[in-house]
């Protein structure tokens, strides 16, 4: 939701009949550069938002996700309190410096050269 990407691709989940559409954003909402009415739709449509949290870990079948709270500068901070998400599907609208690292181990996944890619088997 904080860029195009996210919103688009939790909406569409869930109008082709995804059962669950979950956005983990790690800013809160005042923080999101997005419109109200924007976000006001994702949930229309029951898309669901994890305010404050980060993915941490992703293993086939589920995601875990750490709860962050917010500095005395606002920035966010991780708290060392996880949760774990079921998840049959992962896309990943992330900055464009990124760890990758949560990914290690997913079947299919080769992160070896610069342009990381799944592997179909």
């Amino acid at each position: 939701m904080a860029a195009a990407i996210p919103r688009s691709t939790s909406r569409t989940a869930r109008r082709l009949g995804a059962t669950e559409a979950v956005i983990v954003y790690r800013r809160t909402r005042d923080r999101m550069p997005a419109h109200d009415f924007e976000v006001e739709e994702a949930l229309q449509e029951g898309v669901t938002v994890k305010w404050l949290s980060t993915i941490r870990r992703a293993e086939e079948g589920e995601i875990t996700v750490e709860k962050m709270v917010l500095d005395d500068a606002g920035q966010p901070q991780p708290t060392g309190e996880f949760e774990t998400l079921q998840a049959d599907s992962l896309v990943l609208a992330l900055g464009q410096e990124v760890d990758l690292s949560l990914l290690d181990g997913v079947p299919g996944w080769n992160c070896a050269t610069a342009s990381c890619r799944w592997i179909l088997s």
